[in-house]
């Protein structure tokens, strides 16, 4: 039999009958209708040949006899195949910028080889990768567009430009707070830096200053957003920002960016009330609701309540914003407590002196 093995080649393969042949001696001839002619011989045991230089799409038959010093074996069967046609595909490299362009199967790694033959109607996929300070801004002709990888089929000769431009510079368009300054210990401010050009996704430094020196708070990690609880006031405190592309490893960057925050003590929060919207004692089953009320701080308040039975105290909500609970006991007990902490909007500390209780017996 024979088959395609490359552009402009074909194999051909036969079944070894002999046991004292001398070789084989092999014969062609174009289409079906012309006349055989010696192409070439083997020796003893092998039973392949490849067939180069040939017309591509021109169709050739093949006839195989094995041949010792007495004579010749009788001809084989007749196999006929088609020489595969190639095709050349080309990759043009345009626009300001940098990169390569890569092909699977294998054969263009641009740069370097642009262009390879491959068998017609083989699938060639192209990839796209921008260099540092460029970026890939997409294909046109053979059918190839946007910029994502392309994958076309080889049916002619064709031609496929990939466009790299210059990246615009980094540069940092915002650097903003999720709350407005001042601000009381014990907030969590989130910080959002925005950037435009260079390569996403950006990457980000972030720094605190406290009016002296400045100091790393996170070191380089992508992403552009960075929450900060500060514990002590400074009205001087300031952040800044150091942003770099996507692949960058340097550290001395130009787009940066800082704002101040300050961060003031002010008057310190303190419970002024604690009251039951019904009077003590009542029964069980009755519905109590407990209001604080408080000043100093930021607003809105957080709240914790307990309830106490006269020997122990345990936990009825947790942190959650609000002054409020509804309580409603299911047995007496004359020792109740009710006791309330509280905090300021965005703190997450526990231990709060903000504190009050009330008795409240169930009779």
């Amino acid at each position: 039999m024979a088959w395609p093995a490359e552009a402009a080649q074909l194999s051909l393969t036969w079944m070894d009958n002999s046991n004292n042949e001398d070789g084989f001696t092999v014969e062609r001839k174009t289409g079906t209708g012309g006349m055989y002619a010696q192409i070439g011989t083997v020796g003893p045991n092998v039973a392949s040949y490849v067939d180069s230089g040939l017309a591509a799409g021109t169709t050739y038959c093949y006839r195989v006899l094995a041949f010792n010093a007495f004579g010749n074996s009788a001809y084989s069967n007749e196999a006929c195949s088609t020489a595969p046609q190639n095709f050349s595909l080309a990759v043009v490299r345009a626009g300001t910028g940098n990169g390569t362009v890569t092909s699977a199967p294998a054969g263009i790694t641009c740069g370097t080889s642009c262009s390879a033959s491959y068998n017609s109607g083989t699938s060639v996929t192209l990839s796209a990768a921008a260099a540092a300070g460029s970026t890939f801004t997409g294909w046109s002709g053979g059918g190839c567009s946007g910029t994502s990888s392309c994958t076309l089929a080889l049916t002619a000769t064709t031609t496929v430009i990939a466009t790299f431009n210059t990246a615009a510079p980094l540069t940092l368009t915002s650097l903003t707070p999720n709350l407005t300054a001042p601000r009381a210990p014990g907030t969590t401010i989130t910080f959002t830096a925005t950037a435009s050009g260079g390569t996403a996704p950006y990457q980000s430094k972030w720094w605190l200053g406290d009016g002296t020196t400045w100091s790393v708070v996170q070191n380089w990690a992508t992403g552009m957003t960075f929450a900060w609880t500060p514990t002590t006031p400074n009205p001087n405190y300031q952040f800044a920002i150091q942003i770099r592309s996507a692949g960058s490893t340097t550290d001395n960057v130009p787009a940066a960016g800082s704002m101040p925050f300050a961060i003031q003590a002010g008057a310190p929060l303190t419970l002024t009330n604690l009251t039951a919207n019904l009077t003590a004692p009542q029964p069980p089953g009755t519905t109590i609701t407990f209001t604080a009320t408080a000043s100093g701080g930021t607003a809105p308040y957080q709240s914790k309540w307990w309830l106490g039975d006269g020997t122990t105290w345990s936990v009825v909500q947790n942190w959650a914003t609000g002054m409020t609970f509804a309580w409603t006991p299911t047995t007496p007990n004359p020792n109740y407590q009710f006791a309330i902490q509280i905090r300021s909007a965005g703190s997450t500390t526990d231990n709060m002196p903000a504190a009050g209780s009330l008795a409240f017996p169930v009779r």
